[in-house]
């Protein structure tokens, strides 16, 4: 799947609070990357983070970064 194509699956869906959410792997990679950010909510579920954002310019950082080292979590 393309990143345009993902980053548009999540743009186009927000949580009832009006959160992007993006499932990240819990690596240490992925941590480095999502410490950059002040803005986001990180929520830790075993393998898994629960990455909150209200700024689509964000999401979109995150997705084309996260992607590029293979810890977003895609269906």
């Amino acid at each position: 799947m393309s990143i345009e194509k993902i980053i548009r699956d999540i743009i186009s869906r927000r949580d009832p609070s009006g959160y992007y959410i993006l499932l990240v792997y819990n690596t240490i990679d992925a941590k480095s990357i999502l410490a950059q950010y002040t803005s986001i909510i990180i929520e830790e579920y075993g393998g898994i983070l629960v990455v909150k954002c209200k700024s689509r310019r964000i999401v979109e950082e995150l997705v084309r970064k996260l992607s590029n080292r293979s810890a977003l979590l895609t269906h």
